[in-house]
């Protein structure tokens, strides 16, 4: 007891050990997240483990100093590098940006956000904002002989997407390099950050963004025209023009079973309004799930009402009631 009262006596002493235990807790806690999330891609990466075994300096980093999500960590390990490629099961992806694939990977295969049941032979699928086509990977392998008709006006995006679909021998798609909008024309101007995940029509991409930003002119199309009949399933990632292209739907969501949108909200969001969007969807009959987005879950934590009015994403589930 003597010792003990000395010990704790000794300030230097006290601080040395609690800065111990404090930076132990914190090693403890990266590696449960590192071996989460490697349980988490085993799913659909394979021999993870053997990767990350092959990959210790990467393990070791992000255990020692932190500075990256776990998801990122185990993916810098799965990833070959110098040809920007991930190997998941029954195809490899091309990517872009290790942040962007790290998100992608969560949102579409981890989290699964964008699953759906359907009864159909070949369902019909709509996926707007394909980016390098995660989406389209996830929806064949849970629907192999589905029908995809997929929008990227990314040309960047783009090119990597039809890459990834002829690499993977991906059948039944379509792909047009156009924005999905209101308007019908060769040229609308296109906001494009580093991030190839943040292209979008809208100024409020740029909102709160300190990096450079490259302004392209795109073409632009209605979706109308691309359903003719039964749509089982619509994907909209198009960042910041959900409200556009639902209203301009409005006429064809009768014939529409599935929709998922990812929202954004911020205050240079303009026409954008998610209570046009529930309005509406639930006129035509539509039951409606909202919840936060992955990407902006983290900063609404705590005190979400500070966030409110600021840049964030929500998503969308929305499924006709009959």
């Amino acid at each position: 007891n003597l010792r003990y009262m000395e010990d704790y006596c000794d300030y230097a002493y006290a601080w040395r050990k609690w800065r111990a235990a404090v930076k132990n807790s914190a090693y403890n806690i990266r590696i449960n997240n590192f071996f989460n999330s490697m349980r988490q891609l085993e799913k659909w990466v394979p021999n993870v483990e053997q990767k990350v075994i092959s990959n210790g300096d990467s393990y070791r980093r992000y255990v020692l100093e932190g500075g990256v999500s776990s998801e990122k960590a185990v993916l810098e390990c799965c990833v070959e590098r110098q040809k920007k490629q991930i190997e998941l099961e029954n195809a490899v992806i091309e990517y872009d940006q290790l942040d962007d694939l790290a998100v992608m990977m969560h949102e579409i295969l981890i989290s699964e956000d964008y699953y759906f049941d359907s009864d159909a032979d070949i369902p019909e699928i709509i996926d707007g904002g394909a980016n390098i086509g995660i989406a389209i990977y996830y929806f064949k392998q849970i629907y192999p002989d589905s029908h995809i008709t997929a929008f990227e006006p990314n040309p960047e995006m783009y090119r990597i997407l039809e890459r990834n679909i002829a690499r993977n021998a991906w059948k039944n798609i379509e792909i047009h390099p156009l924005a999905l909008s209101d308007l019908e024309t060769d040229s609308l101007t296109f906001y494009i950050q580093k991030s190839g995940m943040a292209g979008s029509l809208e100024k409020r991409n740029m909102e709160g963004v300190n990096e450079e930003i490259t302004e392209i002119q795109v073409p632009s199309t209605r979706l109308n025209q691309y359903i003719a009949s039964h749509v089982d399933y619509i994907k909209l990632d198009i960042e910041g023009s959900e409200t556009k292209v639902i209203e301009a739907l409005e006429d064809k969501l009768t014939d529409v079973d599935h929709i998922f949108i990812e929202f954004h909200e911020g205050r240079l969001k303009g026409h954008n309004s998610i209570a046009k969007i529930t309005t509406l969807l639930e006129q035509k009959g539509f039951d409606i799930n909202i919840s936060k987005s992955y990407s902006s879950a983290g900063s609404m934590d705590c005190r979400p009402m500070l966030k409110v009015g600021s840049r964030i994403s929500e998503v969308l589930w929305a499924k006709k009631n009959n």
